[in-house]
C-alpha cells in the first residue's frame, strides 16, 4: 500500500473474524441479508476474487438484455427465491483465476444408538447458458473439518457450458455431506475462471434427513 509521502501519519487496521458454529437445520442462503449469514466470506485464490453478490439480473459486453430470456437472467431469476444471488464473474477473469466463497462452521450431526446415521445434504441452484461454448468455467464444492486450513474437494465438479442451453436457465444440483456426519465443518463453492461467461448460485440449503 503505497499511501503519500508522509509516512508518520498512515493507519494499517487489521481485522479477525470468528466464524459462527450453526446447527439448527436446514440452514438456507439466498443472498438477500447483508452480510450473508451462512456464506459470508470469499478467499483469493489464484488472480483476483471474482465473487460478488448481485441483484434483480445481470449482464455483461456480449449479452443483449433486449432479447431476454435468450442472453440475461433477469427473466429467469424470478422463479427462485428474492432478486438477489450470487455471481462468480469469471467475464472478468482471466484463465485460471480461481476464488473460493466459503461458509461459517456446520455442526453435523453423527448417528446415535437408536437412529441411522443421517444423511446430510448440500443442494444449490446454480445458471447455465452456452455463451462461450469453448470456455468451461467451472464449480467445485469443497469442504474443510479443520477450521480452513485445508480443504477437500467433493467430485464431480459442475461446469457452467450447455452446449444445448438456448439460454441462460437454473439447475439444481445436491451433493452428500453424509460423510462429515458428527464433525464441524465449512463448505466453499470454489469458481474456476476459464475466461468464459459468468455463472451464479442462489438458494443454498443444507439439510439433514
Amino acid at each position: 500500500l503505497s499511501g503519500e509521502n508522509y509516512r508518520a501519519n498512515d493507519t494499517l487496521i487489521s481485522f479477525t473474524t470468528t466464524a459462527s458454529v450453526l446447527s439448527s437445520f436446514p440452514i438456507v442462503e439466498d443472498a438477500e441479508a447483508l452480510p450473508p449469514p451462512v456464506f459470508g466470506y470469499a478467499q483469493t485464490l489464484v488472480g483476483a476474487q471474482l465473487w460478488t453478490i448481485v441483484s434483480d439480473y445481470y449482464t455483461n459486453d456480449d449479452m443483449n438484455p433486449t432479447t431476454a430470456p435468450v442472453n440475461t437472467w433477469d427473466t429467469i431469476k424470478p422463479r427462485l427465491t428474492g432478486n438477489q444471488f450470487y455471481l462468480f464473474d469469471s467475464y472478468l477473469g482471466d484463465a485460471t483465476y480461481s476464488s473460493r466463497l466459503y461458509s461459517n462452521c456446520i455442526n453435523l450431526p453423527a448417528a446415535t444408538a437408536s437412529n441411522p446415521s443421517p444423511v446430510a445434504t448440500l443442494s444449490f441452484w446454480m445458471s447455465h447458458d452456452s455463451l462461450y461454448s469453448t470456455s468451461n468455467d467451472s464449480l467445485y464444492v469443497f469442504v474443510s473439518n479443520n477450521k480452513g486450513i485445508t480443504w477437500t474437494r467433493i467430485l464431480p465438479g459442475f461446469r457452467r457450458t450447455d452446449l444445448t442451453a438456448a439460454g441462460p436457465y437454473w439447475k439444481q444440483e445436491v451433493v452428500n455431506l453424509s460423510a462429515y456426519n458428527g464433525q464441524t465443518i465449512q463448505i466453499g463453492f470454489e469458481g474456476v475462471s476459464e475466461y468464459g461467461n459468468a455463472f451464479a448460485l442462489d438458494d443454498i440449503e443444507i439439510n439433514v434427513s
